[in-house]
C-alpha cells in the first residue's frame, strides 16, 4: 500500500512540473482597423483605391453596356479639404438624362467605396448617396465635344443636396432592361407557340379533308 501511495506521489509530481513546463500560447486576434476607430479618428479615404475600383466597374461587365458613352472618368479627393472630386467626359449626341443617371450612379458607387474603406459610414439606398457626403464636399466636373456641362461643387458638409436623384441609377436601368428582353423573349415564345399551334391545326384539317 505504501509503495502503492509513493508511486502515486511520484506521477502526480512528474504530471505537475509537465504541466508547469508546458508552453502557453497567446492567440492573435486579427481585428480589423476600422473596427476599433474611434468616433473622431480622422476620416483618410483612399482615393486611388476608390477611382480604380470604379474604374473597373464601368469597364466591364453589364454596366459597360448600359453607359457606353463614357470617354473618360476619374476620381480624386482630398482628406485635408474633405473634398471629392468626379470628373467625367462622355461621348457627344448624348442625351441628358442618360448623363444625369451616370452621375447618379458614379455618385452612389464613391459613396459605396467609401463605406468599404471605413465602416463608419453608411453605404448608399434609394434615399441617400452614402454618409461620405456628410463628411466631404463634392465636386462635378462633366464635359461632351469640349463643352462644360456640369461644373460645381456642392457643400454637402452644410447641408447642400446633391442634386440628383438616388432612387434612379444604373441598376434601375439595367433591371429595367432585363425586364424587358424578359418580356420580349416571352411574348416570342407565344408567337411561336401560336404558329405552330395554327400550323399543325391547318395540317389536321387537311388531312381530313
Amino acid at each position: 500500500m505504501r509503495r502503492f501511495l509513493c508511486k502515486l506521489m511520484i506521477l502526480s509530481a512528474v504530471i505537475a512540473s509537465l504541466s508547469a513546463c508546458k508552453p502557453s500560447y497567446d492567440v492573435p486576434v486579427d481585428t480589423p482597423e476600422t473596427g476599433t476607430m474611434s468616433a473622431d479618428t480622422p476620416y483618410d479615404l483612399d482615393f486611388v483605391q476608390i477611382n480604380n475600383d470604379i474604374l473597373e466597374y464601368y469597364g466591364e461587365g453589364s454596366m459597360s453596356k448600359i453607359f457606353p458613352f463614357i470617354k473618360n472618368l476619374e476620381i480624386d479627393g482630398d482628406n485635408e479639404s474633405k473634398n471629392i472630386t468626379m470628373i467625367l467626359d462622355v461621348q457627344p449626341n448624348v442625351m441628358n438624362d442618360a448623363i444625369d443617371i451616370l452621375i447618379t450612379d458614379i455618385t452612389k458607387q464613391i459613396g459605396d467605396e467609401a463605406q468599404m474603406q471605413d465602416f463608419r459610414l453608411k453605404k448608399s439606398d434609394n434615399e441617400s448617396f452614402g454618409t461620405v457626403f456628410d463628411i466631404y464636399n463634392y465636386t462635378i466636373k462633366v464635359t461632351q465635344d469640349s463643352n462644360t456641362i456640369y461644373d460645381q461643387t456642392i457643400e454637402t458638409t452644410d447641408g447642400e443636396d446633391i442634386p440628383f436623384n438616388p432612387s434612379t441609377d444604373g441598376d434601375t436601368i439595367k433591371e429595367s432592361i432585363e425586364a424587358e428582353i424578359a418580356s420580349n423573349n416571352a411574348d416570342a415564345v407565344q408567337e411561336t407557340v401560336a404558329t405552330k399551334e395554327t400550323a399543325a391545326s391547318e395540317t389536321t384539317a387537311q388531312a381530313a379533308g
